[in-house]
């Protein structure tokens, strides 16, 4: 009786060692696979947060060269001032429009290689990655809608 109760002692530690190792490589791939998730998450994240930054800057290149053709009828900083005319109003709806109209417009017409700075992209894309704690060497690229190269 002895022997028996011991092989069957042994038999049940190792049928429970067997199931503990597997539960932990269970876990252990939902974590990598977790994290791989968060990295991929991290990265749309840095690669929005750099495509708006780039945005804002073409945006303000838009206004800064909006401003200096004039036809704004001057400055940016003149739609602030307030117009007694409105009631106090910043910009009467004519200007508005006709600021709204040229930054549409005005890079409308330039190619993706014209409006894109690389060395503004890779800037902005490396700043993100850093504040994302996201480390390694990447390359990027900018595609069109069918996948090709631009």
């Amino acid at each position: 009786m002895q022997r028996r109760t011991t092989r069957l002692l042994i038999v049940s530690i190792g049928v429970a060692l067997i199931g503990l190792v597997a539960v932990q490589a269970l876990w252990v791939r939902d974590i990598l696979a977790m994290r791989d998730a968060q990295f991929n998450e991290a990265i749309d994240n840095a690669l929005v947060a750099a495509s708006e930054r780039l945005e804002r800057a073409e945006a303000r290149q838009v206004l800064d060269h909006f401003a200096e053709t004039g036809r704004s009828g001057g400055r940016i900083g003149e739609l602030q001032a307030s117009d007694s005319a409105n009631g106090g109003g910043l910009v009467d709806q004519d200007r508005l429009d006709d600021l709204i109209r040229g930054m549409l417009s005005a890079g409308a017409w330039r190619s993706i290689r014209e409006r894109i700075d690389p060395r503004l992209l890779d800037s902005l894309l490396r700043e993100e990655l850093r504040l994302r704690h996201l480390k390694g060497d990447y390359e990027f690229g900018i595609v069109d809608g069918e996948g090709a190269v631009v």
